[in-house]
């Protein structure tokens, strides 16, 4: 079976094309999931951004006005750890993949003790002092989990007024939550992590779908070129002949009556007549004098 010229081009260019698909698939996969998977972690630190900036504005602005209010109950909202937590929470209705804790290992709210893993990442913390944040995934019942967390040190002395021995805090507070949690801070250490997490499979579905339109667009291309008709080879004309060549052209010819009944052909490449059939025809009819 003798295949065409189109038919062996498209052969070889489907089967370097399907070699080159897949190792760009294979390349494409790993830089979607990467850029996915950072895009994911850029958003966790703004939340973890928003929490700490939740946190600043209740301790330098809302704590001073609550303050007069304390002495005779203690209102949560005036905890830097409280407003953050509730804050994230309502906007976890707009981002419902992502979940924040202000994890601690002594807590005065029993809702932010530290399970054991986020225990583990506390220890991690502390143990490197010159570390911001720590990144990290897990399995949970519904799946990997991508988390960060970033460390909850004490570097301001005002929260020994509520968290250093029972004696110190505030009555009311102690009426709320007991004397038995949220005791024996220490300045400078490391109490608990904020933590944001989200699933893992979120910056997967993320590069899948770039990696898909990626490879339809790929297939597209390789579809468009295989029904693209090729060129046809061009084959040299012949070289014109010289005009006025038998071979060429075609001589019509033309008849002039000539006195006597003698016809003379006039050929249409002549321009002149035959002279010496013109005078003998002219001869013939030349009546002599007397």
């Amino acid at each position: 079976m003798k295949l065409s010229l189109k038919l062996k081009f498209n052969l070889v260019f489907v089967a370097i094309f399907g070699v080159g698909l897949l190792v760009s698939a294979w390349l494409a996969q790993a830089l979607l999931y990467r850029s996915a998977r950072e895009e994911t972690l850029q958003d966790a630190r703004i939340l973890m951004e928003t929490a700490g900036a939740a946190r600043s504005y209740t301790s330098e602005q809302l704590v001073p006005l609550m303050q007069p209010l304390m002495a005779e109950r203690f209102l949560p909202q005036s905890v830097p750890s409280y407003a953050a937590t509730e804050n994230l929470a309502r906007l976890r209705t707009r981002f419902p993949e992502f979940a924040y804790k202000e994890a601690t290992l002594n807590p005065t709210n029993p809702r932010d003790r530290a399970s054991d893993w986020e225990a583990d990442v506390i220890q991690k913390l502390k143990d490197d002092p010159q570390s911001t944040e720590f990144i990290g995934e897990r399995s949970t019942p519904s799946g990997p989990a991508l988390y960060i967390a970033r460390a909850i040190r004490i570097n301001d002395g005002a929260c020994l007024a509520c968290h250093s021995t029972p004696s110190a805090a505030p009555a009311p507070m102690l009426a709320r939550y007991g004397p038995d949690n949220g005791f024996g801070w220490q300045l400078h250490d490391v109490v608990g992590a904020q933590i944001v997490s989200v699933p893992a499979d979120v910056p997967l579905e993320r590069a899948h779908l770039l990696l898909r339109t990626f490879m339809l667009s790929l297939l597209a291309v390789a579809c468009a070129g295989c029904m693209t008709p090729m060129p046809l080879s061009s084959r040299p004309s012949r070289s014109a002949r010289p005009s006025g060549t038998p071979a060429d052209a075609t001589r019509s010819s033309t008849s002039t009556v000539l006195p006597g009944g003698t016809r003379s052909r006039l050929s249409a490449g002549s321009d002149a007549v035959d002279e010496s059939g013109v005078s003998a025809a002219l001869s013939a009819q030349r009546v002599p004098f007397t």
